[in-house]
């Protein structure tokens, strides 16, 4: 069974008196961080975690990555093969961001699977199809492509199957409070989530920054 190891931790420096710019500095250290655990329960190293001119991840030797950040949560992933992760807090959108995103079909389905509201399965929806889209490497701009598949009404494991051009691919999730995670990589059959509150994992985070300054 090939297991993907993935760690969230809570954003630290995200007080409302901080300037936004470093909030969101904060985040991305703290996703950095994240990943660079994951990694290394992975076996695998990613070192600098180079992107495109685009700003999309690219592989290290063979290791590819993903991380993502909110003001609540960030996490990360790498594996031997191409992935995308995605954190998502439930919201309630407006008609125009659901028409773009969902479907009523869609959103039906969902919320029958996992009797969830409305926000809750769109936010759950959302989270899939961004963590799909980091996968194949075009972000939103590919989200027209990306549509929820019968599949995920037959599936006994916690996510959603979506369709993606002639291919399906399975997006495991896990929903901690008011936030779903979202992550994707093919050959993987299990994953292994270490989510932690807010007074859990600081030495952790805090060993995995030093070490990412080596």
């Amino acid at each position: 069974m090939n297991v993907l190891h993935v760690v969230i931790r809570p954003t630290p420096g995200q007080g409302f008196r901080e300037p936004a710019r470093k909030r969101v500095d904060a985040q991305k250290r703290a996703a950095r961080e994240a990943l660079s655990l994951a990694a290394e329960r992975q076996g695998l190293s990613v070192g600098t975690m180079p992107r495109n001119e685009h700003g999309a991840p690219q592989p290290v030797d063979g290791h590819f990555w993903s991380i993502t950040h909110t003001s609540e949560y960030a996490g990360g992933a790498a594996a031997p093969w191409p992935l995308g992760i995605d954190i998502e807090g439930v919201r309630e959108p407006s008609p125009e961001v659901i028409a773009e995103a969902a479907s009523e079909a869609e959103l039906e389905v969902v919320m029958r699977i996992f009797g969830e509201s409305e926000a809750e399965a769109f936010s759950r929806l959302w989270s899939a199809k961004e963590a799909l889209l980091k996968l194949t490497g075009e972000g939103l701009c590919g989200l027209s492509k990306v549509s929820l598949s019968p599949s995920s009404d037959l599936e006994h494991r916690p996510g959603l199957w979506l369709h993606h051009g002639q291919g399906e691919h399975f997006v495991h999730q896990l929903r901690h409070g008011a936030h779903f995670a979202s992550v994707t990589c093919g050959p993987i059959s299990h994953v292994h989530w270490d989510w932690q509150h807010a007074a859990e994992g600081a030495p952790d985070v805090a060993k995995a920054a030093k070490a990412a300054k080596r």
